[in-house]
């Protein structure tokens, strides 16, 4: 009996003793989790003006990584004061494995880039060494042109319109996505793509322009921009307006809807008009009615600039409606000034 008492004695003291459990918070023999260690072989390589690779070797309990770039000058240790790059990368592996990760970078931007540790309980490891990446400039320019030129327009019983019509060529290796054209940092307009992708065009209005005056443009530098499918954007072509013509040219025979004979030949009328630059003239006859759009029936140009009479060298063919002309100035720099619509019926239409 007595043995059987100690037995019990034992077993009872044995109940009363503390666990040295190693998982157990409450346990005097508790080991808490520690953050993985820290990164110390961080580099980069394959720079591109667009991306490169960040490259290190895992450490002892890293669940994933979290990568952070700031600016050339930043610490590596101040997370507040970097970005973190939008996607973690995966870790729970040994100690010693290489991690490659692939991340963006902006053409001719310095970054300073920095990776954290972070174990399965959410501990952050210190960061890393830093690594700072200098993005190349873009080294493939395109080969651009560009043709900018105002157009003054005068309308019957409307106000004059003054447009400024922008013609650009864009050859890029890559597929281009957008053409603008800024002053300074200023945008002035954007233009479309013209059929092939590699012609450009744009028309703004002088009402649109920030300035509210295309005249305010004349001779600031202004930039064409484009944007390409590979990531680039180029500063392309410097360019100014040279010249806004302000006056339109006036017609004055035939004048509204008048009544014309084409024997011998139809004859266009003006006022003369002066300029301190040199220019020429160019006329236009579109027909028009109201079962028919608009078409243009006649044109010529590098009329003199001492010109008032012009006569029409083809017969028109007559057609019920109403003929339209203008007369526009034309400068050596492509800028026009068109004079408001006078008209005329031809009288073989009765």
């Amino acid at each position: 009996m007595a043995v059987v008492s100690a037995c019990l004695g034992m077993v009872v003291h044995s109940c009363d003793a503390p666990h040295d459990n190693p998982f157990d918070p409450s346990s005097p023999g508790y080991i808490p989790p520690l953050p993985p260690e820290a990164v110390e072989t961080l580099r980069a390589d394959s720079i591109t003006p667009t991306e490169c690779r960040l490259c290190w070797m895992s450490t002892e309990g890293a669940h994933h990584y979290l990568i952070y770039s700031g600016a050339a000058d930043w610490d590596g240790r101040h997370t507040e004061q970097a970005d973190m790059y939008p996607e973690p990368v995966p870790g729970v592996m040994e100690a010693g494995i290489p991690v490659v990760k692939r991340v963006s970078l902006v053409p001719g931007l310095t970054r300073a880039w920095a990776v954290f540790g972070v174990s399965a309980e959410g501990l952050v490891s210190a960061g890393s060494n830093v690594v700072q990446v200098t993005a190349p400039l873009r080294d493939r320019p395109a080969s651009t042109s560009l043709i900018a030129r105002s157009n003054h327009i005068a309308w019957w019983g409307l106000p004059d319109q003054v447009t400024l019509d922008l013609n650009a060529a864009v050859l890029d290796s890559d597929r281009v996505d957008s053409v603008w054209v800024l002053e300074d940092t200023l945008f002035i307009a954007a233009l479309s793509p013209v059929g092939d992708g590699i012609h450009w065009a744009g028309e703004v209005q002088e009402v649109e322009l920030p300035q509210g005056s295309l005249e305010a443009l004349v001779g600031h530098p202004l930039a064409l921009y484009h944007h390409d499918a590979a990531g680039f954007t180029t500063r392309d072509t410097v360019f100014s307006v040279i010249r806004v013509i302000e006056n339109t040219p006036q017609t004055l025979a035939p004048a509204r809807d008048t009544l014309v004979s084409q024997e011998p030949h139809i004859v266009l009328e003006w006022k003369p008009y002066d300029e301190m630059f040199a220019f020429t003239f160019a006329v236009e006859i579109i027909h028009w009615s109201q079962a028919s759009v608009p078409t243009k029936v006649y044109e010529d140009s590098l009329i003199a600039a001492d010109s008032t009479i012009y006569t029409v060298k083809t017969e028109l063919t007559p057609e019920p409606g109403v003929f339209l002309w203008t007369v526009t100035v034309v400068d050596e720099f492509g800028n026009r000034a068109r004079s408001r619509e006078a008209s005329f019926r031809i009288s073989d239409n009765e």
